[in-house]
């Protein structure tokens, strides 16, 4: 498998973790309406970026995953503080 495949399944996966996230955090109101569609129309922004992730170098899809990467922290910090109000 070639780097740029790795890549490729890696970014992949990162979107789909995301995405598993996301759904969750929906279906279980854990947080308000208006951050979930904010970190909702990031997520698809990333997601449908205007050039496929399958024509872009590798490193390019790098500076993809480490969006995906920010994204997520970005939201796990955004829960963290939610669950930390809620105390």
């Amino acid at each position: 498998m070639s780097s740029k495949d790795e890549e490729l399944t890696e970014l992949s996966e990162k979107l789909q973790q995301l995405d598993d996230l996301i759904e969750e955090l929906t279906e279980n109101e854990l947080l308000p309406p208006n951050v979930l569609r904010e970190l909702s129309l990031d997520f698809l922004a990333l997601r449908y970026k205007h050039i496929p992730p399958e024509i872009c170098t590798v490193e390019k899809l790098w500076e993809r995953i480490e969006e995906a990467n920010n994204l997520m922290v970005e939201i796990k910090c955004i829960v963290s503080e939610a669950n930390f109000k809620n105390y």
